[in-house]
């Protein structure tokens, strides 16, 4: 069951920053404070340390203003619900973040972001004497006219560096996952998964594309060996139906064998592969002669086989003569 989320409101004293805040950034938080009069985004706080994640600024805006209570989510900094993006010459994690806030030595705000990956809860938290927020004064009417100007401006320009910092930093993630996707799929190889699919059934279907996530590519190797009696689509034909079902997908390819598999005294005529795939035990036995790395694939739906189709087929037709 999912923890339930609940606003609090807690002491200023009892939450501790996890960065240190700027003047450009406060000044801008300063403005929209000014603009709408209310917090719209609780200030993310830590559960085991109250370590403050997201919302440091905000929190010293209230401090200043001399607030008694700060609305609050707690929550658990370790899962995976955050993700900590970091400047790239920093050596920054999860455990020193909440420990340098504990030492009393907050991160600086270039030095990473938190983002949630989850809908951030939305509140209505009134501020009271919002515009002194931003000016910390009294105002004239005259000067509030004005500041009203001032604050739109200022609050259109924060959610604009604010939408361009998240980009920015969610780009930089967005490539550092790609990178990672490249090492991993440079560390898989191509499987190679022959057969007759006489015929093609969904359990040829499921386990090539369950075969899809542990190699880079699959290459199905369409066997002609099929004695002509036996015959109920010919490999051209089951070609053609591989190569329908699998359209588009640029992680398969479909060749067709010559002669018999486990007959063959070298890999000549054989496409390039790392890995045989097999789940016929003569074949399997050909690979350990041939020295070929191989990978037992078992059946991905039961009982299911083109052998059963085959003689369930056959039955009918005996049945209806």
């Amino acid at each position: 069951m999912a923890e339930k989320i609940k606003l609090e409101f807690l002491s200023p004293g009892k939450l501790i920053p996890g960065k240190k805040t700027c003047q450009h950034i406060l000044s801008s938080i300063e403005a929209t404070l000014a603009l709408k009069g209310h917090i719209e985004e609780p200030i993310i706080v830590d559960k085991e340390s109250n370590v403050i994640i997201k919302g440091n600024h905000l929190f010293q805006i209230l401090v200043n203003n001399k607030s008694n209570e700060i609305p609050v989510i707690r929550t658990k900094y370790s899962s995976k619900e955050f993700v900590l993006i970091t400047n790239e010459e920093k050596n920054i994690n999860k455990d020193i973040y909440i420990s340098s806030a504990l030492n009393k030595k907050p991160l600086n705000p270039s030095d990473c972001i938190n983002i949630s990956l989850t809908e951030p809860q939305k509140i209505y938290y009134k501020i009271e004497n919002c515009a002194n927020i931003y000016k910390n004064t009294s105002l004239s009417k005259e000067q509030e006219s004005s500041l009203t100007v001032d604050t739109l401006k200022n609050y259109i320009e924060n959610e604009i560096n604010s939408a361009t910092e998240k980009i920015y930093h969610l780009k930089k993630e967005l490539k550092r996952i790609e990178s990672i996707r490249e090492m991993i799929s440079d560390s898989l190889k191509v499987g190679f998964f022959p057969g007759k699919f006489h015929p093609p059934h969904m359990g040829h279907v499921q386990t090539i594309l369950n075969l899809l996530k542990q190699y880079k590519k699959i290459i199905i190797g369409i066997s002609q060996d099929i004695p002509e009696k036996n015959m109920m689509t010919t490999p051209k034909e089951v070609m053609q139906t591989l190569k329908e079902l699998f359209r588009g997908n640029e992680k398969i390819d479909i060749v067709m064998l010559d002669g018999v598999l486990v007959e063959k005294n070298d890999l000549n005529g054989l496409p390039y592969f790392d890995v045989l795939l097999s789940g016929n035990p003569d074949v399997l036995k050909w690979c350990e002669k041939m020295g070929v790395d191989s990978d037992f694939v078992s059946r991905s739906h039961g009982d299911l086989s083109s052998t059963l189709i085959r003689s369930d087929i056959y039955d009918e037709q005996q049945k209806s003569k």
